[in-house]
């Protein structure tokens, strides 16, 4: 019987497939015409708005102050739907309206201003928010009914407007007013009216300026605390240092 052959088999040849050529490294996007000038969606009538443009004073339309009345439970569906009607039938006599809005506005928020910085209100802004209010006053008779109220759903841009400035003379009139505060968010300035347990509330608004500013301070607590990390393994041994950098702790390193 022949013995077997030191030799091992040959092995079968097995053809390889050719090398892949290298994938082309992508290079930068095409630059789409007039996408860098667009502006965001959402940016100018969006629910977040400009920090630099909040404290300053707008120049409200009358659709957009019965859009305001209606959100504030001022005005049913039925009655806002009517004094926008009123509004596009007569754009002078909603522009009249608008320019005394504004008048009372200022003189209202005069007011509140020198009461959230402890100040006596000056004698021309009490004058004239005088004035005004006798006016509404004037306009508006008490309701038949008791106790004594002027209150009245509104029916024209006249008749809310005089609603408002009555509803502000009594918030001024009452102990609640030494309650109006001012937003500590950066470039907001809005006035609120503080009817916390505590009377500690600092924002207008906690899911807007509130979160915001609650982002802004962790952001400055990791940035802190990175620049402590960083001194503290500067100033260790090269080792040390090395691991602090790779994030491996001395105790590990040292099993």
């Amino acid at each position: 019987m022949p013995r077997p052959s030191s030799r091992s088999a040959p092995r079968p040849r097995v053809r390889r497939a050719p090398a892949r050529p290298p994938a082309p490294r992508r290079g930068p996007r095409p630059h789409a015409p007039g996408a860098k000038d667009a502006p965001r969606r959402g940016a100018a009538g969006g629910r977040r708005r400009d920090r630099r443009r909040r404290g300053r004073t707008s120049r409200p339309d009358a659709q957009t102050l019965v859009s305001w009345a209606q959100a504030a439970g001022l005005v049913d569906p039925g009655t806002a739907a009517a004094l926008r009607a009123l509004a596009e039938d007569d754009p002078p006599g909603a522009e009249s309206v608008l320019r005394r809005l504004r008048r009372v506005r200022e003189a209202v928020h005069a007011l509140l201003d020198a009461a959230v910085h402890g100040h006596p209100p000056a004698e021309a802004d009490l004058r004239t928010f005088h004035r005004l209010s006798l006016d509404a006053a004037r306009r508006t008779p008490y309701a038949l009914s008791l106790p004594l109220s002027r209150w009245r759903p509104p029916s024209t841009f006249g008749a809310l407007l005089d609603q408002l400035t009555l509803a502000a003379q009594e918030l001024l009139a009452d102990d609640e007013v030494l309650g109006v505060r001012l937003c500590q968010g950066p470039g907001c300035g809005w006035l609120f009216l503080d009817r916390s347990r505590s009377h500690s509330r600092r924002w207008c608004s906690s899911g807007d300026c509130g979160n915001r500013d609650r982002a802004r301070r962790h952001y400055a607590r990791t940035r802190r605390a990175a620049g402590a990390a960083h001194g503290q393994a500067a100033g260790a041994s090269p080792a040390r240092a090395g691991e602090a950098a790779a994030g491996v702790s001395p105790r590990r390193a040292r099993r």
